[in-house]
Order: C-alpha cells, then sequence, then structure tokens
C-alpha cells in the first residue's frame, strides 16, 4: 500500500454534483442522487470528514437546476482554491456523443443532441489538469443511456480511453461493457452505497481500500465491478478521521511506535571569540594548579592545597566532558500513539502528547542566524507548533540547551516551536511522515503549508 495521505482541512476543496431531475422525458429521473448528495456531504464534511464543511460544496439535488454556467463556475472556483486535494464527484446519466465520447448530463440535456446539451468528460478533465491541488480525485457514478429502474445504461466504449489525467485518482462506477445501477426503492445508487459504507466503516480506508470495499460489495451483489486509476500515489489518501486501516498484507513493526536514532558527533562548538576564551582560562587553572602540585604531595592537608583542589576539580571535569562529547552521542525520535518523544542520554526525556500539539511538518529548508557565525541553513527540518500553555517544559531541556549547541533548535524555541534536524536521527522525511500519519490524529504538514501558515518561516531569518 502506498504511504497514508491525510488532506490539509484548509487546503482541500470537494465538489458534489448531483443530477437526479431531468426536464427531457427521455431522462429517467433518479431520485436517489438527492439522497447520494446529503449523505455523502456528511460523510466527508461532517463529524468524521477530514474536509471543512465550507470547503465541500453541493451543486445540484432538491429543485436546484445544473447546467453548463453554473458547472463550469463550481468548476473553476474548487480549482482555484485547492492546494492539496480537490475531489469531484458526479451522480447522474452519462451519455455518449456519437464518437462514443462519454459527456454528463445536465438538467436541461437531450441525448438526441449530446454535445450541445451536456457537459462533457473532456472539459472536466481539463478542468481537473488545470488545478494546482497536490491532488485530484474524480469520482464518477453515472449512466449512459436512459433508464432508471433497473440498469442505468450501457455503453461499448468506457471510460478506460477516457480517464487518463496526470497526478489523479478516479473511481468510475462501471466496467467497459456494463451498466451502473439504481435499484428501485433503494435509498442510494448502488456504487454511491457501497461508497459511504466505506466512508462509514469505523478504520479510516485510504482510497484504494475503499475501492476494494466496493469490489466487495458489488460482487456480493451480483453488480460490475468498479474500474479505478491511480497516478503518483494518491491511493494512500484518506478521507475520514480515525485510525487508518491498515493493509493486511503489510508487514507490522513488532511493537506500536516508530524510532528513529542515530549517533551524533559533538555538539559542543565554539566561535573563535568564545574559544579562545575558554582556552586561556583553562590553561591559566592548569597553569595555577601545577604550581601547588609539589606542595600537594609533600603536605596535602595544607591551605594551599585545598585551595588548589576545585581547580583540579574543574580540570577533570571539562576533561570529562570533552572526553565524552569527542565520542558523541545517541539521539532519538520515538514516535507512537501517545505523541512525540526525544531522548538524549543524561537529559531527561522530552515528551510531547498529540494533544500538546497545534500542528506539525516538515520544512524542506529553514533559515536562522547564529550569533557570531552568520545566517545558517538546515534542511529538512521537523517543526512542532507547541500549543498555548505547554511551552515552559520544553525551555530547560536538552533541545534548547547551550550544550548541546545546535542554533536550530533554540531559534525555534524563540518562536514557540520546538523541532529537530532529521539529520541528526538520520531520518529521511519520508520515513517521519508515514510514522506521523501512521500513530497521529494530526496531518505531516508540507512545507508550503507550514509557510502559507507562519509568515515567520516565508523569508525571514530567526536570529538568536
Amino acid at each position: 500500500m502506498s504511504g497514508i495521505w491525510k488532506p490539509d482541512e484548509h487546503a482541500s476543496r470537494v465538489l458534489l454534483i448531483g443530477v437526479p431531475e431531468y426536464t427531457d422525458t427521455a431522462l429517467a429521473q433518479i431520485p436517489a442522487v438527492h439522497n447520494n448528495l446529503d449523505s455523502l456531504k456528511e460523510a466527508l464534511s461532517g463529524e468524521r470528514g477530514r474536509i471543512r464543511p465550507e470547503h465541500c460544496r453541493v451543486l445540484g439535488g432538491h429543485g436546484t437546476v445544473v447546467d453548463g454556467k453554473s458547472l463550469d463556475d463550481a468548476l473553476v472556483s474548487v480549482r482555484e482554491e485547492a492546494d492539496d486535494l480537490l475531489l469531484v464527484y458526479y451522480a447522474g446519466h452519462g451519455l455518449l456523443d456519437e464518437k462514443g465520447n462519454l459527456h454528463l448530463a445536465l438538467t436541461d440535456s437531450e441525448p438526441g443532441i449530446t454535445a450541445l446539451t451536456t457537459y462533457s468528460l473532456k472539459d472536466l478533465m481539463k478542468e481537473l489538469a488545470h488545478s494546482r491541488a497536490r491532488a485530484r480525485v474524480l469520482v464518477l457514478d453515472c449512466c449512459f443511456s436512459g433508464q432508471a429502474v433497473g440498469p442505468m445504461a450501457t455503453a461499448r466504449d468506457l471510460l478506460s480511453l477516457q480517464l487518463r489525467p496526470s497526478g489523479t485518482y478516479t473511481l468510475a462506477s462501471t466496467t467497459a461493457d456494463s451498466p451502473s445501477y439504481a435499484p428501485p426503492g433503494d435509498r442510494y445508487t448502488a456504487f454511491t452505497a457501497a461508497l459511504l459504507s466505506a466512508l462509514e466503516q469505523p478504520e479510516a480506508h485510504t482510497l484504494d481500500q475503499i475501492y476494494e470495499h466496493i469490489v466487495r460489495e458489488a460482487d456480493r451483489g451480483h453488480l460490475p465491478r468498479p474500474r479505478k486509476q491511480s497516478v503518483n500515489s494518491t491511493g494512500g489518501i484518506v478521507l475520514t478521521h480515525g485510525p487508518v486501516k491498515r493493509d493486511d498484507r503489510e508487514v507490522r513493526p513488532p511493537s506500536g511506535r516508530a524510532v528513529f536514532t542515530a549517533k551524533v558527533g559533538s555538539r559542543i562548538r565554539f566561535p573563535p571569540f568564545h574559544l579562545g576564551v575558554t582556552l586561556a582560562l583553562v590553561l591559566g587553572v592548569a597553569g595555577f594548579s601545577l604550581r601547588f602540585a609539589g606542595r600537594m604531595v609533600q603536605d596535602p592537608f595544607s591551605p594551599e592545597t585545598a585551595f588548589a583542589l576545585p581547580s583540579w576539580a574543574i580540570l577533570a571535569a571539562v576533561g570529562w566532558l570533552l572526553t565524552k562529547t569527542a565520542r558523541g552521542h545517541s539521539v532519538t525520535l520515538m514516535i507512537d500513539k501517545g505523541g512525540l518523544t526525544l531522548r538524549k542520554p543524561g537529559w531527561r526525556p522530552v515528551a510531547i502528547p498529540w494533544e500538546r500539539i497545534a500542528y506539525l511538518g516538515i520544512l524542506d529548508v529553514y533559515s536562522y542566524e547564529q550569533r557570531n557565525e552568520g545566517t545558517k541553513r538546515a534542511s529538512n527540518v521537523l517543526v512542532i507548533r507547541i500549543s498555548e500553555g505547554f511551552e515552559q517544559p520544553l525551555r530547560e531541556n536538552f533541545l534548547t540547551s547551550s550544550l548541546y549547541g545546535n542554533g536550530i533548535q533554540r531559534s525555534l524555541q524563540r518562536i514557540k516551536y520546538a523541532g529537530i534536524q532529521l539529520q541528526d536521527i538520520d531520518a529521511a522525511p519520508e520515513g517521519v511522515k508515514e510514522a506521523i500519519d501512521r500513530f497521529s490524529p494530526l496531518s505531516c504538514q508540507s512545507d508550503q503549508w507550514l509557510r502559507e501558515q507562519d509568515p515567520k518561516f516565508r523569508t525571514t531569518v530567526t536570529r538568536l
């Protein structure tokens, strides 16, 4: 299974299009489409949905006329607003023109003049192709003739030749030679009923798992199997909240956590001026101590010896510290259902529960200014926005300590973030993102999202 992808609720848009009623008597009414639209909106933007209600738009149903202009306007609106996920759903009749190309029926469509009174699939695909959204999902529950009882339509040339957009996930309700179904008296059309059943499962399903669920429902009801096409790993998108259903074929880790760790060399870094002062002090203490070394041997209990002992203690402590840091130390990031935990030997672990995190993500490049060293740039930095009232416990730990000497953490702390550079834990961004998506109720946000969310990450260099 591809990596889990939880859409950004602020940057995602959904357009649900449904045409249950037609003015031309040659096209049968499909009353179940009313319920399709209502229930899908609730599933995608209700309590469990990942889409904000104001970003889930419905066009059609309950007496609303759907014509070419209203459909154009709605598509352009969601296309221009979506940055992360753009999902378009259509339920209604599907009509073929004389060349076998698919058209979506509108309220006033006439089967005899299909090309002039419908909305072509080609035009819909152009709108999707022009979107800057990272993922574009098209769901079609449509027919190819004018029957409303039993099969909705048949066609010899179907979607497999037409649904080939780049960077999209396409889910169609029928195979190349079979109809979609709207069983008489049922609350929903057959395909959308199975789609809703997948969305209502306790575990959040990816798009690929939704497709597999619909296939099982179709086989159980002896209905034609749906079709899907996935491009650029969009099959891992989840549309609802809740623990993500794991693929039975996937190898699970032995424990319910992900651990990233690496041994890091000395992080005690001295600017030239500080290095000179430090060396002068060390040499001064050493010279002072050596001056009394002979007397210490002759008379260990003399006042001069007692005065020199602290100097020797200081030298021993400095030597131990330099030896320890020269060997390096391990830094560990642990991700589990409880939250994030950062560990370094000799320091108290930093545990941040998920409920104390406002949001988090990975910056491709983070710029900050190190005192006396100028501007620094760090790649692949995990940044964690701490909720109000929880900043204090992060101020006195190895992340922000002067001994650790990492300007990235201390600069982030100044703007109320915690964070760590992924190279310090020998982790790839994809691995950390997948672990967060697996164990966290939050999404791991992208570089673009973080910069749009917080102006401090755009062009400003954080000064220490």
